[in-house]
């Protein structure tokens, strides 16, 4: 029985400690972009060319890593 309490008492522990590192995790590191155009990465492979030697703030989904 007393073994099951320290081992409650731990995972308790854990998932405490998960949870706060959670919350102050940085969302965002560095300095945020400003001034700086929106481009979806599918129109920025689609067309290069238009964005050549811009700086663009490149938006989409990742599906695969």
């Amino acid at each position: 029985m007393r073994n099951i309490f320290i081992l409650c008492g731990l995972i308790l522990v854990l998932i405490v400690g998960v949870v706060i590192w959670k919350l102050t995790a940085p969302a965002h590191y560095g300095q945020p972009f400003q001034n700086v155009t929106r481009v979806e990465l599918t129109e920025l492979l689609a067309q290069p060319e238009k964005y050549k030697e811009q700086i663009v703030q490149v938006s989409g989904t990742v599906v695969r890593q």
